[in-house]
């Protein structure tokens, strides 16, 4: 299961790093703080996925793993706590949220 969501991140990351790369320069530039933070985000995200408590099936619903994370971080991002944490947090609250189909109740 690890390894559909390690996939799964991986082509999320692709997309969005081909993305970034036909801006021009200055859109690089600008949206450099988003390009360091998703990869930080891949690098806690992937040591996560080898501890035993991760929703997987829940984070394979999700649309873009990366998208959520990336918003929820930008979200806590002022309140002084570590990557790490905010990215505890984040998995610790999708094992109590509830799914239907495609929608959050």
């Amino acid at each position: 299961m690890g390894d559909k969501i390690r996939e799964k991140l991986m082509y999320e990351y692709e997309i969005f790093f081909l993305d970034c790369m036909r801006l021009s320069r200055s859109g690089v530039y600008a949206r450099s703080g988003e390009i360091e933070l998703k990869k930080q985000l891949i690098i806690i995200l992937r040591k996560k996925l080898a501890e035993d408590n991760i929703p997987y099936a829940k984070l394979l619903q999700l649309d873009n793993i990366l998208e959520e994370i990336y918003r929820y971080a930008k979200d806590y991002e002022n309140l002084g706590l570590s990557l790490e944490k905010v990215v505890q947090k984040w998995l610790d609250e999708m094992g109590v949220i509830l799914f239907t189909v495609g929608n959050r109740i």
